[in-house]
């Protein structure tokens, strides 16, 4: 498991309220843009158990004992060398499954831990690839640069996607899948769940009566069928002939 090594940490909280009302109310000339943040920002560095105000070095080789460190503030988006540690994983990864996003999107100056990692797994095809230089080519290098197989789930996470990906939308029609950018995504996680885990939400309860066995089954609109249930109406159905 890859747990964030530093963060973003701000004095003040960002209201729910302000969140939601940007979220639905964007400029549409800036979709990707976010609110300004008026408060102070500083980044907490968990492996050199130091605050600083800008980017610095970490020194892997040593064992820091975070639990003394205390956390003055709301920690509000990811920091550069978790960044880089997750995109590194997701490299390296053949499958990503997205949920969620890394800090307050919302607020400009958090979302730099998001927008790298969507940049890192998301495909372009509108984009000319990046052709090796020749001697990358002389040395056999070849750089994934992305995931073979991303999923997306969650509104925010999607939404921001498109944002981050395409800006004005004129390349993906709202669209991630359609436009190849990932190979799955969906925006009510309702509906996913039970599918991941083969656990059985009781919001799903009447849905989905059974654990999916593959992909090919995260379909929640048909009742998936019970068994044994057609013994019993048969059983009921004897006891109601032999009443009459």
């Amino acid at each position: 498991m890859l747990l964030p090594c530093d963060f973003q940490v701000g004095d003040e909280a960002i209201e729910d309220n302000s969140i939601k009302n940007f979220y639905y109310k964007c400029d549409p000339d800036a979709r990707d843009e976010g609110m300004d943040y008026e408060g102070d920002v500083k980044l907490v560095d968990l492996l050199q158990n130091t605050n600083s105000g800008g980017d610095e070095g970490v020194d892997l080789s040593k064992d820091v004992d975070v639990s003394s460190i205390t956390v003055d503030g709301y920690v509000l988006d990811i920091g550069p060398n978790s960044i880089i540690a997750t995109k590194t994983l997701m490299k390296q990864s053949e499958l990503v499954l997205i949920w969620g996003t890394a800090g307050i999107c919302e607020a400009g100056s958090f979302q730099e831990g998001t927008k790298q990692i969507v940049m890192s797994c998301a495909k372009t095809p509108w984009v000319p690839p990046k052709q090796p230089s020749e001697e990358e080519e002389q040395d056999g290098i070849v750089e994934t640069l992305s995931p073979s197989k991303v999923l997306v789930l969650g509104d925010a996470t999607s939404e921001w996607f498109l944002r981050f990906v395409d800006p004005d939308g004129s390349e993906t029609k709202g669209d991630l899948v359609a436009a190849g950018v990932v190979n799955f995504s969906c925006r009510n996680t309702v509906s996913m769940v039970g599918a991941i885990g083969e656990y059985i939400s009781p919001a799903l309860e009447y849905a989905m009566r059974r654990p999916t066995a593959g992909i090919e089954e995260w379909k929640y609109d048909i009742l998936a069928p019970v068994e044994g249930e057609e013994e019993e109406d048969d059983d009921d159905e004897d006891e109601d002939e032999d009443e009459i």
